[in-house]
């Protein structure tokens, strides 16, 4: 083997903030009365991670292995009570941590480039009460993602597939939402410059399996199959 089996080593850490919305502090139902919870608290975030990128094998196969955990301070959750009415709650204390490995493949004579993510993750409430220890709400416990991608000088092409294993929806109930599964598909034409205008038509389709019940962040059900058409104008 010509490199080295190590290429890079990250580190990183930091604290962050956010505090509540105006939607999440107060709105108001169908009949015109006041909803919300004005005595929310504002995150507080500690994060810590760490990111090695390989090169066990070729120059065209590059590995990258992450780990993380995060340590949060009055995480505002949406989340139903025993009436299943949904309001955004503070929790006093939780955490998060994981690991994901990812594979990039890009073969050196082919504009091909081709990458698989996978993720495990753990959960839970710290703080002291009926949810203590439960894990928390839309984190799944593994996800994976495939991106493949075709590039030349004029024409780009791009497939995406995201999936995220089955989650909690509520801590008012031990059902938990379905796997989220979808497919992703465009493509990108680069047209004749006019001057020093560079048009770019982009075509695609989201939801490329039609699946109508699947459910997102906050268990919404997304849209069956869309499709689109984009046209960007680049200056040069």
């Amino acid at each position: 083997f010509n490199v080295s089996v190590l290429k890079s080593l990250r580190v990183n850490m930091g604290t962050s903030y956010r505090f509540p919305t105006i939607n999440e502090l107060y709105w108001t139902d169908i009949w015109g009365m006041s909803i919300g919870n004005p005595d929310l608290l504002p995150e507080e975030g500690r994060s810590a991670s760490a990111e090695l990128t390989l090169e066990p094998l070729s120059s065209i196969l590059t590995t990258e292995l992450r780990v993380y955990h995060f340590l949060t301070e009055n995480l505002i959750q949406w989340t139903a009570d025993e009436n299943w009415v949904w309001s955004p709650q503070n929790i006093a204390r939780s955490e998060s941590f994981g690991a994901s490995l990812q594979l990039n493949i890009q073969p050196e004579k082919l504009p091909i480039r081709a990458s698989f993510r996978t993720e495990q993750n753990r959960s839970r409430i710290l703080s002291s009460g009926t949810d203590q220890g439960k894990r928390l709400i839309y984190v799944p416990a593994v996800s994976h993602w495939l991106d493949l991608s075709w590039k030349t000088s004029r024409l780009a092409a791009n497939l995406n597939y995201r999936f995220l294993g089955k989650r909690r929806y509520s801590y008012s109930s031990t059902e938990e939402l379905e796997a989220y599964k979808r497919w992703d598909a465009s493509v990108s034409f680069i047209l004749a410059e006019i001057g020093k205008v560079i048009p770019v038509l982009e075509l695609g389709a989201r939801n490329l399996a039609d699946k109508k019940d699947v459910q997102s962040v906050y268990g919404y059900t997304e849209p069956g199959r869309a499709l689109f058409g984009q046209l960007t104008l680049k200056f040069r």
